[in-house]
């Protein structure tokens, strides 16, 4: 797992800070951040393991989007999980996922066969793609969601684009 360097940015502060780990803490995460905008040190979690994060992505001010394994979990900048009564503050997938893409309705977590998309409100199964022939990795997903998909048997074979434009129902 590449090493977590993700920036947060707050309104009140002229420069981000930058996430360096999430940690298991009790009732919550630790959401390890070096600031910018002073002299903080940044101090190191001793002796705890770092959750293997694959997506940290800051979705509105005083919200973070933080996956790993099959889990995305809402939570605010101190770790402590969102909760809303319109929608779910943790989704559960099917299998571990390798990223995750949050949309106006929903949640797009990509895996190694494909992608799963869970509603915020019902937290069910919206839209999946599976297929375990191939290998499937998202390339971006910044302003246009771009997947690239490839026969799992040769990864030298070429390879095919997707752009996905739909979105999870509200």
């Amino acid at each position: 797992m590449p090493p977590l360097f993700e920036t947060m940015i707050r309104s009140d502060e002229p420069y981000p800070s930058v996430c360096v780990g999430v940690y298991q803490g009790e009732g919550r995460l630790i959401i390890e951040t070096v600031n910018m905008n002073g002299s903080s040190v940044w101090p190191g979690q001793q002796g705890r393991v770092a959750l293997p994060v694959n997506t940290l992505q800051q979705v509105e001010s005083d919200t973070i989007l933080v996956g790993f394994n099959n889990q995305a979990m809402f939570v605010n900048r101190e770790g402590v999980q969102k909760h809303s009564n319109r929608t779910r503050s943790s989704l559960s997938y099917s299998v571990p996922i390798s990223s995750l893409v949050c949309l106006e309705g929903g949640v797009l977590g990509f895996h190694k066969s494909g992608m799963e998309g869970r509603s915020l409100q019902t937290g069910r199964v919206e839209a999946e793609v599976r297929d375990d022939s191939k290998v499937f990795r998202l390339l971006s997903s910044a302003r246009m969601i771009i997947l690239e998909s490839r026969v799992a048997s040769d990864s030298t074979n070429s390879s095919n684009l997707y752009v996905l434009t739909s979105r999870l129902h509200e």
